[in-house]
C-alpha cells in the first residue's frame, strides 16, 4: 500500500522495505551511514527518511539511530570507537582534550561523549580520572577535558 507522499509522488510500503534492505547492507560494510547522505542519493528529507526508516531499524535494519546526529550505526563499529577511545584514554600520561583524542583517532563525537560517560559508569575511570566541562565558544556546548591522575 501507499505509505507516504512527497513532492507529490506516492511512495510505497515496499519502497521503503527495500531501501531499508540496501540501506542495511551499506550499513554493515560502512559501520555508519548518515541519513543525510542516504538523502542526497535518493532525493528525499532527512526528516521523511527518519520517520520511515527508524521503525525498521532492529528489523530490516541491523544497528542503532542516533537521533541527535540521524545517524545509524553498527555494534560492531560502536565497539571499535569505544575501544579505540579505552585506548587513547588509557595511554594518556596528562590532561587531554577529549575532542583532540576524538579528532585524532577518527572517533565520532556523539560516541565518544557516550563512551566517556560508560567509562566512567563501569568504573573504568573511577580512580584514574576524571571529566571537566569546557565550554567551546563558537558552538557553546561544553567538550570534556579528561585528566588523568595517578
Amino acid at each position: 500500500g501507499i505509505n507516504a507522499e512527497y513532492g507529490g509522488e506516492l511512495i510505497s510500503k515496499q519502497f521503503f522495505d527495500n531501501l531499508a534492505i540496501e540501506m542495511n547492507e551499506t550499513l554493515q560494510e560502512t559501520g555508519l551511514l548518515p541519513l543525510a547522505q542516504l538523502s542526497r542519493e535518493v532525493s528525499l528529507p532527512v526528516s521523511t527518511l527518519a520517520k520511515e526508516l527508524v521503525p525498521r531499524v532492529g528489523d530490516l535494519i541491523i544497528g542503532t539511530y542516533d537521533k541527535k546526529t540521524d545517524t545509524l550505526f553498527t555494534t560492531a563499529f560502536v565497539d571499535r570507537q569505544a575501544a579505540k577511545l579505552r585506548g587513547a584514554c588509557s595511554a594518556a600520561t596528562r590532561p587531554v582534550h577529549l575532542g583532540k583524542i576524538m579528532e585524532v583517532h577518527g572517533i565520532t563525537a556523539s560516541l565518544g561523549h557516550g563512551c566517556v560517560k560508560d567509562m566512567i559508569a563501569s568504573g573504568v575511570c573511577k580512580d584514574n580520572c576524571r571529566v571537566t566541562a569546557l565550554i567551546q565558544s563558537s558552538y557553546q556546548r561544553s567538550t570534556p577535558l579528561l585528566k588523568i591522575s595517578g
